[in-house]
């Protein structure tokens, strides 16, 4: 499991032309398309949506995409059947429901959420406010905790910053629910897409 706490200041960045988006909120905030992958564990997965409709930044759309969970979701739908795009898909692992929640997306900016996982209350809103501050970054990630199983370590990666392509090839720090990123980049950019 992991905590995703704060944007780092020194994010990564990469320069890529802006897109067009016009989905903002009333505060002219753009919309965030968040998606969460999931395979079983409903109760981790409620954590997980309810650590999204948490957060301070409010313009967001939670797409869930069950990776063919064999356990009963109804229970879940009924709860959150307003808040959230739902999407089935046979199994074929995280790798391709995150993909396929990619083809579904509406928003300027992309989140990735585990269904394991937990965001802090203000990680959208740090994180796209940097972006928004920033133009030409068109993706970031964020610092992150892990917790649970009594083993709780803080993961900084502050320092992962510019191209850092070669440092992540023997090991890469980031976390996937720490990851924002327009979507633009992924719709033209299908060799970014997850593993299958």
């Amino acid at each position: 499991k992991i905590k995703v706490l704060k944007q780092s200041e020194n994010s990564p960045a990469v320069t890529l032309q802006n897109g067009d988006f016009s989905e903002k909120d009333e505060n002219n905030m753009p919309l965030v398309s968040v998606i969460i992958p999931f395979f079983n564990r409903i109760d981790w997965l409620e954590e997980a949506v309810d650590s999204v409709l948490n957060q301070s930044y409010s313009n967001y759309e939670i797409i869930v995409v069950n990776d063919g969970s064999t356990e009963n979701i109804d229970g879940f739908l009924q709860k959150y059947k307003n808040k959230l795009k739902y999407i089935y898909q046979r199994n074929k692992g995280s790798g391709s429901a995150r993909n396929n929640g990619i083809c579904h997306v509406k928003g300027k900016y992309v989140a990735f959420l585990d269904s394991d996982d937990i965001w802090l209350p203000n990680k959208l809103e740090v994180q796209i406010n940097y972006m928004e501050e920033n133009s030409d970054i068109v993706w970031s990630h964020s610092l992150y905790e892990t917790f649970g199983y009594g083993n709780n370590m803080r993961v900084d990666t502050s320092d992962y910053k510019g191209f850092i392509f070669p440092d992540c090839m023997s090991s890469c720090k980031i976390a996937t629910p720490c990851v924002v990123i327009r979507s633009d980049i992924l719709k033209q950019n299908t060799a970014l897409r997850f593993n299958e």
